[in-house]
């Protein structure tokens, strides 16, 4: 998928929460985010999926949800990993969109008017010079914590 067409993620769970997902990508690429329990995802949310919709399903998808959502064109990623190695996944995709977007995951933006201490940390470690390296660390980890 051409990352500077994408107007909208999603991630969907299967169990659990992941809405950290969403939030990092909106943070990070100023993308439209949102997140959803994947049964909630098929009755409305659905709806507004397009060819520039990029739907991450966390876990075990339910039956017929991937065909459902490739119906709207939009693009699917159901890797069956663990969602703790799909998030890290997450991350490194929001680098990457950030930077397609020309913005500077090291001198984040802040846009609007409220900024949470959350927000304020998150500016922080992106300052760090190592922040670019350390999806690739967690995922060669958690790989082969996988492969163990």
């Amino acid at each position: 998928m051409d990352l500077r067409v994408l107007r909208y993620f999603v991630s969907v769970a299967t169990e659990g929460s992941f809405s950290k997902a969403a939030l990092k990508l909106r943070e990070s690429s100023q993308s439209w985010t949102e997140s959803y329990p994947s049964m909630d995802y098929r009755h409305g949310p659905i709806a507004i999926a397009s060819p520039h919709s990029l739907v991450w399903i966390l876990g075990t998808p339910p039956p017929g949800l991937i065909n459902q959502i490739e119906a709207t064109g939009a693009t699917t990623i159901s890797t069956g990993a663990d969602p703790l190695v799909d998030l890290v996944s997450i991350h490194r995709l929001a680098l990457d969109l950030a930077r397609a977007r020309g913005l500077d995951p090291d001198r984040p933006v802040l846009r609007g008017s409220a900024q949470n201490p959350d927000v304020f940390f998150q500016a922080r470690e992106a300052s760090n010079p190592f922040h670019a390296a350390v999806p690739g660390i967690v995922e060669r980890t958690l790989e082969g914590w996988i492969h163990s």
